[in-house]
C-alpha cells in the first residue's frame, strides 16, 4: 500500500490507500499543480483526494495571485439566499459574529446584511478579491488566512466555510486554526462538493470538472463528518443540494446548473460533555437525599438491621453517619463472612432475620427485588423495609 509515495491520508493519517486515477490538468497560467493529479483512496476512512500536491505554504501562495477562482462569477444570488435560509434555521440571532473563510467578493456577506445580520467580517488570501469585497459598507474585510485572525485574536459565534475545505492540503493545522478563532458555542457552515454524485454531473458539466484542479479532496457527507468529529463537532443539519451558476460572462444572464453539494451545519459536540455534567448533578443531588435519610435513622436512635454487606454499604459507612447508626447487626448470604464482625457489628446468615422485629435497612439496588422476596415470601418477616435505591 501506498508504494508509489502518496502523501497521508489527510483525515486519519493513515498511509494505506490505493491509487484511483491519473487526472491531466491543463492550466492557463503557471501554478503549483504538476501536470497530472493522482487521485487515490483511503482504505481505512473512504477519503479521496489527491495524493501528489505541494506543502499548504505553496497553495496559500498560488491564492494570493493565481486562483482560477478570481475570475470566476458564482453562485448565483438563488444559491446565495438558500444558504442564508439555512443559516438562519442554525443560527437565527442576527447578533452574532459571523467570519466567512474564503469569502471571494463578499456575496454571501452582502445577503446576510441585507437580512438584517450585523456583526459580519470575511476572509480571503486573493489580492483581486481582496479589492472588491473591502468595498462592502458595513462588512470587514480581511485579507490572510485563518491564522492572521488568530494575531489579531479575534473569535467567531459562526465560521462559514462554503467551497473551501475541498482545497485545504493540510486539514489538521486548518481545522486547528479554526477551533482558534471559534467560541465554545460556535456553529460551522460547510458546503463541499459531493463527492457521492458526481456521476450526476456528467450530462451537464465539461469532462472532469468535478476533478477542478484546485480541488484537493473530494468529500461525501460520512468522511466530512469523520474530520469534524475528531475536532468535536456534530452535524445538526445537512442538505444534498444542486447549485446553479451564473454564466462568466455579465452581459448574459444566464444560470446553468452546476454542481450538487452537501451543505452542513455543525455544531460543538458538548451533549457528552453535557451528559455527564447532568448525571454528575443529579448523583450529588442523590447522595444528598440519601444521606440525609441516613441522618435520620441515626438521630431517632431506633435499632435497625442492614441487609448486605457489600461495597456499597461499606462506602456509607465511611460517607455518611450510617456507623453512628443504632445497627444491631449486618445480615449477608455469604457464609464466608456468617460469624464474623464489620466495624464491631456481628454479621449473621438471613435465617436470624426471624430473631428481629425492627426495622430492615436495605443497601443495594441491584439485589434488593430478590432480598425484598425473601423477607416477605420465604422468611414470611413483616419487617419494616427501608430502602436506599431505587423507586
Amino acid at each position: 500500500m501506498n508504494e508509489i509515495g502518496y502523501r497521508k491520508c489527510p483525515i486519519c493519517a493513515t498511509t494505506d490507500c490505493f491509487f484511483i486515477y491519473k487526472h491531466f490538468i491543463h492550466l492557463h497560467q503557471k501554478n503549483f499543480f504538476s501536470e497530472y493529479h493522482d487521485i487515490v483512496y483511503c482504505n481505512k476512512c473512504g477519503l479521496i483526494f489527491v495524493g501528489n500536491i505541494p506543502h499548504q505554504n505553496a497553495i496559500d501562495e498560488y491564492y494570493k495571485n493565481q486562483s482560477i477562482y478570481s475570475d470566476l462569477h458564482f453562485p448565483n444570488r438563488k444559491t446565495l439566499l438558500e444558504k442564508c435560509t439555512f443559516l438562519i434555521e442554525a443560527v437565527p440571532q442576527k447578533n452574532k459574529k459571523i467570519i466567512d473563510i474564503g469569502c471571494g467578493n463578499g456575496e454571501l456577506l452582502k445577503e446576510l446584511k441585507n437580512i438584517g445580520y450585523s456583526s459580519l467580517f470575511g476572509l480571503d488570501l486573493s489580492n483581486k478579491r481582496f479589492k472588491t469585497a473591502k468595498e462592502q459598507d458595513g462588512i470587514q474585510i480581511i485579507k490572510g488566512t485563518p491564522e492572521t485572525l488568530i494575531q489579531g485574536k479575534m473569535v467567531f459565534d459562526v465560521v462559514v466555510m462554503s467551497h473551501v475545505l475541498e482545497h485545504i492540503a493540510d486539514l489538521h493545522t486548518f481545522m486547528q486554526q479554526i477551533i482558534r478563532i471559534s467560541h465554545d458555542e460556535v456553529s460551522v457552515m460547510i458546503e463541499v462538493p459531493d463527492a457521492d454524485r458526481f456521476p450526476e454531473c456528467v450530462k451537464f458539466e465539461p469532462t472532469f470538472f468535478s476533478f477542478f484542479p484546485e480541488h484537493l479532496i473530494f468529500f461525501t457527507k460520512d468522511t466530512l463528518s469523520a474530520l469534524m468529529s475528531l475536532y468535536g463537532f456534530k452535524m445538526v443539519l445537512c442538505e444534498e443540494v444542486q447549485i446553479f451558476s451564473e454564466s462568466a460572462d455579465c452581459t448574459i444572464p444566464t444560470t446553468i446548473p452546476s454542481i450538487f453539494v452537501i451543505r452542513t451545519i455543525f455544531k460543538k459536540n458538548n451533549y457528552s460533555l453535557d451528559n455527564i455534567n447532568e448525571y454528575i448533578r443529579l448523583s450529588e443531588e442523590k447522595e444528598l437525599q440519601i444521606s440525609n435519610k441516613i441522618k435520620e435513622i441515626c438521630d431517632s436512635g431506633a435499632p435497625i438491621i442492614i441487609w448486605p454487606l457489600g461495597n456499597e454499604c461499606k462506602k456509607l459507612m465511611e460517607s455518611t453517619a450510617l456507623s453512628k447508626c443504632n445497627i444491631v447487626c449486618f445480615i449477608d448470604a455469604d457464609s464466608t463472612l456468617q460469624g464474623k464482625s464489620y466495624n464491631e457489628i456481628p454479621i449473621r446468615g438471613v435465617d436470624a432475620l426471624n430473631e428481629y422485629s425492627c426495622d430492615i435497612l436495605i443497601t443495594t439496588y441491584y439485589h434488593s427485588f430478590e432480598i425484598i422476596h425473601k423477607i416477605r415470601e420465604e422468611l414470611c418477616c413483616d419487617n419494616n423495609i427501608i430502602k436506599l435505591f431505587g423507586e
